[in-house]
Order: structure tokens, then sequence, then C-alpha cells
């Protein structure tokens, strides 16, 4: 019978075992990357960012001011909402009935910025039985957007995206309450030049 050899130890070296210089290897890439991040960094410090143009601080300042405006009057229509278990803008004495409900820009301003009773009659002075609201006794705030605080109340089955016969304040739909700053698809492009004299000479060729 054939002796088993004892087994072999692993003689150390001033490179380690052969496990640590597997490590090793592994080392130079390591300290790649993190150059590589490093000098990527000190780029991204080192090149100056672009200021933006006139333009575009007014128009973020102004979709700013449309955001906030826009939480005025949707907190307004919830408040609203909430005392009168129903969303503004209906026409009360059609609500108080068993038809159909009407709306109307007309009463959902006035039930928003004066007075009212609980089904949602208005008076400008208050008293008596109209002592819900007013939810903006400041009126409709305008959309800096565009300049204006009309209201476009949705009927059945219209989208958003839909309104686009002239331009609005807001658009309201009044069976969820639902309030989004009017945007014409159009109203942020800019404006295209007119063609030159001669321009026009050659297309009228």
């Amino acid at each position: 019978m054939s002796q088993t050899d004892p087994p072999s130890k692993t003689e150390p070296s001033l490179l380690g075992t052969r496990d640590d210089v597997g490590h090793l290897e592994d080392l130079p890439w390591t300290g790649i990357t993190v150059v590589i991040a490093v000098l990527g960094l000190l780029f991204f410090m080192a090149v100056p960012m672009r200021k933006p143009t006139a333009r575009e601080m007014l128009l973020a300042q102004r979709e700013h001011g449309a955001s906030l405006a826009c939480e005025t009057l949707g907190r307004a229509i919830q408040d609203y909402h909430a005392e009168h278990s129903e969303w503004p803008g209906v026409r009360p004495n059609v609500a108080s009935t068993l038809g159909p409900p009407e709306y109307g820009e007309n009463h959902l301003c006035r039930q928003l910025e004066m007075p009212s009773d609980r089904l949602g009659f208005t008076m400008p002075t208050g008293g008596g039985q109209y002592t819900y609201g007013p939810y903006l006794p400041n009126g409709i705030p305008v959309n800096p957007r565009n300049g204006q605080r009309s209201i476009r109340i949705l009927g059945e089955g219209e989208s958003f995206e839909a309104v686009v016969d002239k331009l609005y304040g807001w658009v309201y739909d009044p069976r969820t309450g639902e309030v989004r700053p009017h945007t014409l698809p159009f109203e942020h492009s800019p404006t295209r030049r007119r063609p030159t004299s001669s321009a026009a000479r050659i297309d009228a060729r």
C-alpha cells in the first residue's frame, strides 16, 4: 500500500498567498473606477451651468404661480363640498328637485365668493341662514399663465384636453370637483416669424 503524502502547506511569499494575489489583481480596477468618478465630479463642478433666459425664468415663475393659485381654488372647492355635500357650480333650485343638475360659471363664482346657505343659495351681505363661506373672499384667482380668471365648466363626458375653443383661466369638472389651469396647445409656442417681402414674392410665383 502506498502512503498518502501529507498535504503541503502553502509557503508564504512576499505577495502573500494565491488568494491574496487574486484580490490584488482586482485592486487596480477599483482604483481606476474611483479616479474616473473623481475626475467626472471635478469636470461637472468646473463646467459652468447655463443660466436660464429671461423668458424661461418668466415661464417658470408663471407656472409656479399657476400651481399656487390652482391650489387656492381647489381648496375652496373642497371646503364648499365638505359643508354642502355637493360640488359648487350647480344651480340651487334644480339641485333640490329630481331633475338633472344644471351647472354654470355664475353659480360657481357666487357660491365660492359669497356667503351661502345649506342648499347653495347665496347672499352678498350674508347673515341669517347664509352662514357658509365665503370660500374665496378675494374672488376667483387669476391664472398667471394667461392672466385669465374665467372658468370653463366641463360638460357631460367632456375632457380637460378637449377645451380648445378659447382661452380660459381655469377648467372645472363639477362632477368630480377637479380643477386645472387652462393652457391651449399653442399658448407657450414661439411666435412664428412672418415671411419677408422677398419670400412672399417667391411664394407668389
